[in-house]
């Protein structure tokens, strides 16, 4: 079974009964179905832009016992944020909840086969950058620029194959992953997972992400970091590419969390 997320494939795990799987843009709508229920559920959203707020949250029916969810900004103890993983390949389980896209099959099947796997090849370089700034001109213009002065970095035009993409990630240690839109507060990247599944180190900022830092990026094999200038310090991105080396890669496994999910919805069924 392959182990890169798709948000999708926690589809699998709705119900309708003690398990929810919604698109984050249909949430209300769920919410006054979970408040007609005498039981505990676990609610599962995401495949949307928007952010998971503090309001959004003290609205939640109070039977909500655990909520895991894509771009979490929100400090409750129930909330857990979930990666946000690459592109569907296929529609959610649940009509309605999640489209699928071409495009992301080969992303999903190349992604799949090396994961995990110990790459060789020659590195040519420390750092590789390659993003659109359309998602999010004013802040990925500004990285953009940086990128392009520093010579410790590959900065190339976005327009490649995604096998031409692919390798230029592997021949590279880490790879710069600014935000791209966030309309209502804080974004996870799908960029992210994409170097993490080639087992590389993505670069990633403060900007528009910190709560995510603190919910999830912390555990991950990732840069994280507070400001611009960071950047500009080969020795400091050097030594902090070492740290995310020795970090575990299990949260982003589709495993880890489909157990996780299963064995709460067992501990709920049994209170």
């Amino acid at each position: 079974m392959s182990e890169v997320i798709q948000f999708n494939r926690f589809s699998e795990l709705h119900n309708g009964k003690n398990i929810f799987f919604c698109k984050t843009d249909f949430l209300e709508e769920d919410f006054k179905q979970i408040k007609e229920l005498k039981n505990n559920v676990i609610l599962i959203s995401g495949n949307s832009d928007y952010s998971i707020t503090e309001d959004l949250v003290k609205a939640a029916p109070k039977n909500i016992s655990k909520w895991f969810c894509q771009n979490n900004n929100s400090s409750d103890p129930k909330m857990v944020t979930l990666p946000m993983g690459v592109e569907n390949s296929f529609e959610s389980k649940r009509p309605g909840h999640g489209v699928g896209w071409d495009f992301a099959v080969e992303k999903n099947k190349i992604l799949s086969s090396i994961f995990g796997r110990k790459i060789t090849g020659e590195i040519s370089n420390l750092v590789y950058a390659n993003f659109g700034i359309g998602t999010n001109p004013d802040w990925r213009s500004k990285v953009k620029d940086a990128c392009l002065k520093l010579d410790y970095v590959t900065c190339k035009d976005a327009n490649l194959t995604y096998p031409e993409f692919i390798s230029n990630v592997l021949s590279h240690e880490a790879v710069v992953c600014p935000v791209g839109n966030a309309p209502n507060g804080q974004a996870d990247t799908h960029r992210a997972y994409e170097v993490l599944y080639s087992n590389r180190i993505p670069i990633m900022f403060s900007h528009k992400q910190e709560h995510l830092h603190k919910t999830l990026y912390r555990f991950l094999p990732v840069v994280f970091l507070e400001n611009l200038e960071q950047l500009f310090d080969k020795d400091y991105i050097t030594e902090q590419i070492k740290v995310a080396k020795s970090k575990t890669n299990e949260k982003i496994k589709f495993s880890y969390w489909k157990k996780r999910i299963e064995n709460l919805s067992l501990s709920i069924n049994e209170s």
